[in-house]
């Protein structure tokens, strides 16, 4: 995830919101939104308010010029503290970073700095370029790695499971490939988790993590410990730049419950999908208008609104959330 919000447990918006990620995961109706954003060109990570009308940013950490390419965020339950944590993936670096507290304000302050996760370069091991973060009910964390990223010669995109540690939620084991066979020129952009209640798709239950890749959804089952991989859609055209994608609970009145919401930067919509299998691709995006620059800030905006964060030249942090509020989009 791009972002972090909590809504439901993982909503993710190239910014991140928390009720449950660069934008992030949401909460249920009646529970409030936590939204958060990382501007990948300065580090500065963002919780984003919806009130008064127009909404409002601040900056939460200390520690941006420590991050070379922070370019996802997600919320994981810590167990011990009772709170949430911010996880934050630095492609560059290859590192996962932590945010005890989420950067939540209150007495005693939490943490504006970060500690480390995870190096791959160092370990040896893991994923190593982090591009896309989920984590499940459980509290594995899931993260998808860029090909051939920074210098790695000759790295494959891989799929890596960070299983839930034995302190529970909040704490991890050693990493887990899952997934390192891909096509000839695919590469990973984004994962999330279907909803618990997700029906009318066959061979996916609830839990199940779904894959966006440049070429194709894939989607790995639970049950299997992630490691059953099934097609749900191949792209017709592979060159089209999608950047994120994410479920919006309602699907085709017809079985399936929820559709699939992937955010297109050629064409500036979010493509909607009814989550079925294969996906079928809704009779009109879910939304047009979105503003794609190539240059300057990178972001793309609703007319005169900016909602997702720059992810580096050409690319953005993640999410096909709902536009709400103005995240910034030159390095302030």
């Amino acid at each position: 995830m791009r972002c972090a919000t909590l809504m439901r447990p993982a909503f993710v918006l190239t910014a991140l919101a928390a009720a449950t990620g660069a934008l992030g995961q949401a909460s249920n109706a009646g529970v409030n939104l936590n939204v958060m954003a990382v501007n990948s060109s300065n580090g500065k990570i963002y919780s984003v308010t919806f009130t008064p009308p127009g909404g409002s940013t601040t900056v939460g950490n200390t520690d941006g010029s420590n991050y070379q390419l922070p370019v996802a965020l997600a919320f994981v339950t810590n167990a011990t503290t009772y709170q949430l944590d911010l996880l934050v993936a630095d492609q560059q670096r290859g590192a996962l970073y932590r945010y005890p507290g989420a950067l939540t304000p209150q007495t005693p302050p939490n943490p504006t700095t970060a500690t480390l996760l995870w190096n791959s370069r160092s370990a040896g091991s893991g994923p190593l370029a982090p591009n896309a973060l989920a984590v499940d009910g459980d509290g594995n964390l899931f993260v998808t790695s860029l090909a051939a990223a920074n210098g790695e010669v000759g790295s494959p995109p891989q799929l890596w499971q960070f299983p839930v540690g034995t302190a529970g939620s909040g704490s991890f084991a050693a990493p887990v490939l899952l997934d390192g066979s891909f096509g000839p020129g695919e590469n990973l952009v984004e994962v999330a988790l279907a909803p618990a209640d997700v029906a009318g798709v066959s061979a996916v239950a609830g839990g199940d993590l779904v894959v966006l890749t440049t070429t194709r959804v894939l989607a790995y089952s639970r049950s299997s410990g992630f490691t059953s991989r099934t097609t749900l859609f191949t792209f017709p055209n592979p060159r089209i730049n999608r950047s994120s994608l994410d479920f919006w609970p309602i699907g085709n009145g017809a079985g399936a419950n929820y559709s699939l919401l992937i955010t297109n930067l050629t064409s500036g919509t979010i493509e909607r999908y009814y989550f079925t299998n294969p996906l079928i691709s809704a009779p009109a995006p879910f939304y047009r208008g979105l503003v794609c620059c190539s240059t300057g800030c990178g972001c793309c905006t609703r007319p005169a609104t900016p909602w997702r964060s720059w992810r580096g030249p050409g690319r953005y942090s993640s999410s096909a959330r709902r536009p709400a509020v103005p995240v910034p989009c030159s390095p302030p």
